[in-house]
C-alpha cells in the first residue's frame, strides 16, 4: 500500500503495468477512490495496464478512501490538482497522460490549468454530449 505524503496530506495510490504513464482518476464525485475501479464500466487499471504505466489514487477525503488532509475552502480544485501533480513528481514522472472518469475529468481539467509542462494528453470520460479537440504541447487532446 504505497502512500505519497507532503505536509498534512497523505495520498494513497497504486500503479500497474508499464509504458507511457497514464494517470486515471475514477468517478464517484468527491468520493473518487480506487475501490471504484472493479465496478466501473471500463476498469482502466485492468484495461490499459498492458500498454501504459497506469497510476490511480484515492482523492483526498473521499468516503471509504485512504487519502486524507485539509482542503482549503478558497481553492479546493487547486488542492486536488496539487495532489495529482505532486504524486507524478513524487514518482519521478515528467510527462504523462491523464484520463478522468466523471469528476475525474474535472480533476484533469484542473491539472491542465495548473501545469502544461507535465501533461502530455488528457481525456475527460464523462456524461456530456459535447466533443471538442484541441492541441497541447503538440499532442491532440480529446474532451468528451
Amino acid at each position: 500500500m504505497p502512500f505519497y505524503e507532503y505536509g498534512d496530506v497523505r495520498i494513497r495510490y497504486e500503479e500497474v503495468g508499464s509504458g507511457f504513464p497514464l494517470l486515471v482518476t475514477p468517478g464517484g464525485g468527491l468520493n473518487s477512490r480506487m475501490a471504484a475501479w472493479p465496478s466501473a464500466v471500463i476498469n482502466a487499471m485492468e484495461e490499459f495496464k498492458g500498454d501504459f504505466r497506469c497510476i490511480t489514487m484515492d482523492q483526498r477525503n473521499a468516503n471509504g478512501g485512504e487519502s486524507s488532509g485539509p482542503i482549503a475552502t478558497d481553492d479546493p480544485w487547486g488542492a486536488f490538482a496539487d495532489d495529482q501533480l505532486g504524486l507524478m513528481d513524487h514518482l519521478g514522472i515528467n510527462q504523462f497522460a491523464f484520463m478522468g472518469y466523471c469528476i475525474g475529468g474535472c480533476f484533469a481539467e484542473s491539472a491542465v490549468n495548473g501545469d502544461f509542462q507535465h501533461l502530455g494528453n488528457f481525456m475527460n470520460v464523462g456524461e456530456t454530449q459535447v466533443f471538442q479537440q484541441f492541441w497541447l504541447n503538440g499532442l491532440p487532446i480529446a474532451l468528451f
